[in-house]
């Protein structure tokens, strides 16, 4: 008799604890809480499309040659691609910096209001246009480091690498071979005739006013994607 209580009241211990363990504490509700309102507010906020790209995004890709490679959900870098005759042209940029850069600029007391900062500079973004050969005699690359803002591309740096895998690895030992690379003089201390050329080089390929203006809306409609994506990944983990 005692035996089968004590195994009965084992039984009851573990259940409860089970039950106990799987409940969510008061903070915890009222963190999850304020997530699902969050997600709520972002998905009907009838400004951005979170299912589609926008029209415009999406004519952009159709109409200048440029393609978003596959990358995985969660990912802050996107490369654009673009065959070009005999050479491939790929466009680097992270997402995240349309908003840290924005962080920055109000942190810095450089504006006071929400309106100020839609109405000043936009946020400049980094920008790496890495140009290749396609046939097998070429091995080298042309990395060509920009920032984009206001519609504008502004080169800092032409940096010449001896193959496209040095140039575009996205690894430990690429960022090693890449920091230890000659990049050339700034590009403002190069013979403006010099200069000139580089940006008629880069304007034949599509590099733009019209690209730089969608990587700016892309970021802008991505990060809110993956913020939306972020809020919804942290919410299921404090829920399990």
């Amino acid at each position: 008799m005692r035996a089968s209580v004590a195994n009965s009241s084992i039984r009851f211990i573990s259940t409860s604890r089970a039950v106990f363990s799987s409940a969510l504490s008061a903070s915890d509700a009222e963190l999850v809480a304020s997530l699902s309102k969050e997600i709520s507010e972002e998905k009907t906020n009838e400004e951005a499309s979170l299912s589609k790209l926008p029209a415009d995004i999406g004519a952009f890709l159709t109409n200048s040659g440029f393609s978003i490679a596959e990358s995985a959900p969660g990912t802050d870098e996107i490369e654009l691609i673009k065959k070009n005759g005999g050479e491939t042209i790929r466009v680097y940029f992270a997402v995240s910096d349309v908003t840290e850069n924005s962080n920055e600029i109000f942190e810095e007391g450089e504006v006071e209001a929400e309106n100020e900062i839609e109405d000043g500079p936009a946020s400049p973004i980094r920008i790496n246009i890495v140009v290749s050969k396609d046939n097998a005699e070429s091995k080298g690359a042309l990395s060509i480091e920009a920032i984009s803002q206001d519609d504008v591309f502004l080169i800092e740096n032409v940096v010449p690498y001896v193959n496209l895998e040095t140039a575009t690895a996205n690894s430990a030992n690429g960022e090693f071979s890449r920091r230890l690379a000659y990049r050339g003089p700034s590009f403002e201390n190069l013979d403006e005739g010099l200069q000139s050329a580089f940006e008629v080089y880069l304007e034949s390929r599509g590099i733009n006013v019209e690209l730089a203006q969608f990587i700016t809306e892309y970021s802008y409609w991505k990060e809110n994607v993956e913020y939306v994506n972020w809020l919804s990944k942290v919410k299921s983990i404090i829920e399990a």
